[in-house]
């Protein structure tokens, strides 16, 4: 049940949503060179907008010794919480709880609960994380912010591909700005030193609610030539509702080390 928590409070935050409100995205949109700052500004203007989302999604794992599917009910509200359950064959099996202070869950088999900052989550993917970098990872926005003077530009994969690397080469952020909507067709972090990267392709988008959304999204992480595979296939959702997050830890639970 660690897979099943590490894959839901480090990748679910958004999906797609009913076939109603869903407009698919042409793929035959042409990048052209324009400039770092139009990048920028146009990426900015298209900051997402909605301040709830409520979600279905299946998750597929792979790993070298492991293979697993489950489907993740998720409620959040934009900058305040992510809450998030997992069923496998229709049984609830994990709750979590992710807000800017603390990652919270626990796992109804073997009635254990963790309760912490967010040092496991950055040593599981190699780099400093919070909550709202997981928020932007999941939403189609950089990790790190972007700007016109740190930022190399060029054209590639029919991207504007920005590039930058950290003081000593520790990190290097690359970003594939979608040249149609300015959201990301791809992020990837390396670090060099640790050999460790991680890499979010957004496979396609949706137009949903005047919103801009992945329909699917593949994470690859690797450390030392190990790598951990997750694809988010995304069903069901719904904006601005407004939503609860339960959550309290059952009594009897006993504490767990994550490593």
């Amino acid at each position: 049940m660690r897979i099943v928590f590490k894959v839901l409070i480090i990748f679910l935050v958004l999906t797609a949503t009913s076939c109603r409100s869903k407009k698919s995205i042409s793929d035959n949109f042409i990048a052209k060179p324009i400039s770092i700052d139009k990048i920028v500004n146009n990426y900015n203007q298209n900051i997402f907008q909605q301040n709830t989302v409520k979600a279905r999604i299946k998750v597929d794992y792979h790993d070298q010794k492991t293979e697993q599917s489950f489907i993740a009910n998720l409620r959040m509200e934009k900058d305040k919480a992510i809450w998030i359950t997992a069923t496998i064959l229709g049984i609830p099996l994990v709750k979590a709880l992710i807000t800017p202070e603390k990652v919270s869950y626990y796992e109804k088999i073997n009635e254990t609960y963790f309760e912490g900052d967010y040092t496991v989550l950055s040593d599981w993917l190699g780099t400093e994380l919070n909550f709202d970098k997981i928020q932007n990872l999941l939403l189609g926005q950089t990790i790190s912010p972007i700007d016109n003077k740190n930022f190399e530009v060029s054209l590639n994969e029919n991207s504007h591909l920005l590039k930058h690397h950290t003081i000593q080469q520790l990190y290097s952020f690359l970003y594939w700005i979608n040249p149609q909507h300015f959201r990301l067709n791809k992020q990837l972090i390396i670090q060099p030193y640790k050999e460790q990267y991680l890499s979010v392709v957004y496979k396609k988008y949706d137009l949903i609610n005047n919103e801009y959304f992945p329909n699917s999204i593949i994470i690859e992480a690797v450390e030392s030539q190990k790598l951990t595979k997750i694809k988010l296939d995304f069903k069901t959702v719904e904006f601005n509702e407004l939503l609860t997050f339960p959550f309290e830890i059952p009594n009897g639970y006993k504490p767990v080390r994550l490593n």
